[in-house]
């Protein structure tokens, strides 16, 4: 029931391209674009890979080290989990 949206989103104090995650029933939710990233490898993967496999594509990606990108991942992951979000997207 979830899905993540492009769409305009307040930014600083004028509205910017960015990403929801929509579902019925629910008001959308702005999320920023690493979480965006991750949402969107959850959804390709169905929950096949981990959240420290994403973080270190998404690493490469971007050339950074791993142990910059996972612990916002995991804090991120944390809180979709606990807001029933990410059991609706991996499922």
């Amino acid at each position: 029931g979830f899905s993540l949206v492009r769409t305009a989103v307040l930014g600083d104090g004028r509205f910017e391209p960015g990403h929801v995650i929509r579902g019925e029933h629910r008001v959308d939710l702005p999320v920023s674009p690493l979480v965006a990233r991750l949402v969107r490898h959850l959804e390709r993967h169905r929950g096949g890979a981990t959240v420290p496999e994403i973080a270190r594509i998404i690493a490469t990606e971007n050339g950074v080290p791993t142990t910059q990108i996972l612990p916002h991942l995991l804090e991120a992951t944390r809180l979709l989990v606990r807001d029933r979000v990410l059991e609706a997207i991996t499922h």
